[in-house]
C-alpha cells in the first residue's frame, strides 16, 4: 500500500507474507522510476517512524549530467534535508551514474540518505 499524504511525504506499508514472531528477519525490496519527464526533489532521505534495522539506497543519476554536489545525512532532523549547502565530504556516483550507502541501527524520526544540488 502506498500513500501521499503530502506533495512530498510518501508512505509505504509493507504487508509481510506471514506474522514474524520475536527474532525473525525480514527483507524488503522498493524500485522507484520517475516517468520521463518528472521532476525530482534533489533529496531522497527514509525517516522511519518504527524500527529500521538497516537501509541501503542506491541512487542512479545520468553518468552524462551528475549533480554538482552530492552527498549524504546520516541521522539527522529533517529540517537539515533542506539546506541545500553540502558539508565538505561529498560523494562521487560512479562511471554508471549510479551512488550506494547504507545505513545501520536507524534512529526513529531522524534522516537517512542523500541530498543533491544540481548543476
Amino acid at each position: 500500500l502506498r500513500e501521499q499524504p503530502y506533495e512530498t511525504f510518501f508512505r509505504n506499508v509493507i504487508a509481510l507474507p506471514v506474522p514474524l514472531r520475536a527474532g525473525d528477519r525480514h527483507e524488503y525490496a522498493l524500485r522507484l522510476r520517475l516517468p520521463p519527464g518528472q521532476p525530482m526533489a534533489s533529496h531522497y532521505v527514509h525517516v522511519p517512524f518504527r524500527r529500521s534495522d538497516a537501509f541501503e539506497l542506491r541512487v542512479r543519476f545520468d553518468p552524462d549530467h551528475p549533480p554538482a554536489a552530492l552527498w549524504s545525512v546520516t541521522g539527522v532532523p529533517t529540517t537539515t534535508i533542506y539546506e541545500r549547502r553540502p558539508p565538505s565530504d561529498t560523494l562521487v556516483p560512479d562511471r554508471f551514474g549510479e551512488v550506494r550507502v547504507t545505513y545501520r541501527s536507524l534512529r526513529i524520526g531522524f534522516g537517512y540518505g542523500l541530498c543533491w544540488l544540481d548543476e
